[in-house]
C-alpha cells in the first residue's frame, strides 16, 4: 500500500513511532511538515494533517489529547477528538509518520504550498484506498459526540444506545479522478454550469442547494477559489461583493443532492484543489487566505 510507505507522495517519511511510546517521538522532526496517523491493526489511515511550525511538538500534543481519559475539546487539535472516539470504541493502537516540508519561498506562498500538498495527499489516499481518511473532512465516528472548543466546554461522549447515528460517519463520496484543467466543463469529472459573470444581483435565479464551485478569471482562466457549500445562491451572492482583482471573474458550480452530508461536500472540494494543485504545485490564487 503506497500510503503507508516511506516515500509516498514523493516525500520521505519517517518511521512509524506508537502514541504508546512517548520517548520515540523525540525522533520527529522539528521543523514544519506533514504528518499522517494509521491504526496498529488496520491497513488505512486515520488522519492526515500539516503544520508549519514543528512536526513534533504538534504530534506530541495530539498524542497526548488522544490518549487523555476523557474526549479532547475541539482545540488545539480537531482530529484529536475524532481519534480518542476510536480509541474508545475499537481499542485501536494509533502510530504516526512524519516528513519534513520546508519551502523556501515567501512564507505566505510557503503556507499554501505545505497545506495544497496536505489536500493533494488527502485526495490521493481516496484514490488509492477508495475511501476517505477516517478523521479528515469533518468525520466521525457514527455512535459519538463530538467536543466543542474549550471556550464552549462540552465534551463528546459516547451515545446511548437508543439514539440514532450522528450522521458524520458514513460512506465517503467516490474520489474524483484526474480530468482536464479547470477551465474545462467536465474538470475532474463534474458536469459544470456554463461560466457567467460573478456581480451583484446576478444570481437570483441559482439553486438554494448544496454544490460546489470555481471562480477563475474570464481572461486568463487562472482558478482564483474553488468551494463547497449547502446554499450556493448565498455563497456566490457573497463572493460577489468580493473584490477578486481582475475585470471579468466568472464562476462555474456543480449542484449537488440536497441531503449530501456535509463532510461528502468537503470530500469533493478537497478532491478538486489536490487535482489543482497536482498541476499547479500550488492552491488557487484567493484560497486559504482570511476574508475568504
Amino acid at each position: 500500500m503506497k500510503f503507508l510507505s516511506s516515500d509516498w507522495g514523493g516525500l520521505s517519511w519517517t518511521p512509524w513511532f506508537a502514541f504508546a511510546d512517548a520517548p520515540a517521538f523525540r525522533q520527529l522532526p522539528d521543523k514544519a511538515g506533514l504528518y499522517r496517523i494509521r491504526a496498529r491493526e488496520l491497513g488505512e489511515l486515520f488522519y492526515i494533517g500539516e503544520t508549519g511550525r514543528n512536526v513534533r511538538e504538534r504530534l506530541g500534543d495530539l498524542r497526548r489529547n488522544t490518549l487523555s481519559v476523557e474526549m479532547p475539546f475541539n482545540d488545539p487539535h480537531t482530529a484529536a477528538p475524532s481519534l480518542w472516539a476510536w480509541h474508545d470504541a475499537e481499542g485501536y493502537e494509533f502510530e504516526c509518520s512524519a516528513s519534513p516540508v520546508v519551502f523556501t519561498d515567501h512564507l505566505e506562498e510557503a503556507r499554501k504550498r505545505r497545506e495544497g500538498l496536505e489536500f493533494y495527499l488527502l485526495w490521493q489516499y481516496r484514490l488509492e484506498f477508495g475511501s476517505s481518511t477516517r478523521c479528515n473532512h469533518g468525520r466521525f465516528h457514527l455512535r459519538y459526540t463530538k467536543s466543542t472548543d474549550r471556550k464552549k466546554n462540552v465534551r463528546g461522549s459516547r451515545q446511548l444506545d437508543h439514539l440514532v447515528d450522528n450522521g458524520v460517519g458514513g460512506e465517503s463520496f467516490l474520489p474524483l479522478q484526474e480530468r482536464g484543467v479547470p477551465s474545462d466543463d467536465d474538470w475532474m469529472g463534474l458536469i459544470w454550469s456554463r461560466p457567467e459573470p460573478l456581480g451583484k444581483g446576478l444570481h437570483r435565479e441559482l439553486s438554494m442547494l448544496p454544490g460546489v464551485y470555481k471562480i477563475f478569471d474570464g481572461q486568463t482562466n487562472d482558478l482564483l477559489y474553488v468551494g463547497e457549500t449547502s446554499n450556493l445562491r448565498q455563497r456566490l451572492t457573497d463572493h460577489a461583493r468580493k473584490n477578486w482583482q481582475c475585470q471579468t471573474p466568472l464562476f462555474s458550480w456543480v449542484q449537488l443532492p440536497e441531503r449530501i452530508p456535509s463532510y461528502q461536500r468537503r470530500e469533493i472540494e478537497n478532491d478538486l484543489l489536490g487535482g489543482f494543485y497536482a498541476q499547479a504545485h500550488t492552491m488557487p490564487a484567493f484560497q486559504l487566505i482570511g476574508h475568504h
